[in-house]
C-alpha cells in the first residue's frame, strides 16, 4: 500500500522518483498512490514509449470506461468521461430536508419512565 491515507498531505518530488517499468512492455510508470500491486486503487504518472498503439491505451485503461484521450505534443491525457458528481449541487439546491425526519412522537418510555 503506498499514499491511501486520504486524510494525509503527501508531497512527491517525481523529478527524484525513479520510472517504475509497469507489465505492459513500453509502458513506464512513477507510482503516487497504490492499493495492492496491479489492482485497486491506483494513481500513477504514465510514461508511454514508442510501440504503443491507441488501442493499447484503450484496453489498459478499459476500467475507466468510456475515457477520453486528449493527445498534445509530448503529451497524452487519459481521464474518464463520466464526471462522477456531475449535476450534486443542483441536487443539493433542489433538496428539502424538511422530510428527512419522522414526527416527533413519545414512546411508553417517555410517558411512564423518563422524568424531565
Amino acid at each position: 500500500m503506498l499514499n491511501m491515507d486520504f486524510s494525509q498531505r503527501v508531497v512527491i518530488d517525481t523529478n527524484n522518483q525513479q520510472w517504475v517499468p509497469s507489465p505492459k512492455a513500453g509502458v513506464w510508470r512513477k507510482p503516487l498512490a497504490r492499493e495492492e500491486a496491479e489492482r485497486g486503487h491506483a494513481t500513477s504518472i504514465v510514461e508511454v514509449r514508442q510501440g504503443i498503439s491507441q488501442a493499447d491505451v484503450e484496453r489498459m485503461f478499459a476500467a475507466l470506461q468510456p475515457i477520453e484521450i486528449e493527445a498534445a505534443p509530448g503529451v497524452l491525457t487519459i481521464r474518464p468521461s463520466a464526471h462522477p458528481r456531475a449535476g450534486w449541487a443542483e441536487a443539493a439546491a433542489a433538496f428539502d430536508p424538511g422530510g428527512l425526519l419522522d414526527e416527533m412522537s413519545s414512546t411508553r418510555f417517555d410517558d411512564e419512565e423518563w422524568s424531565w
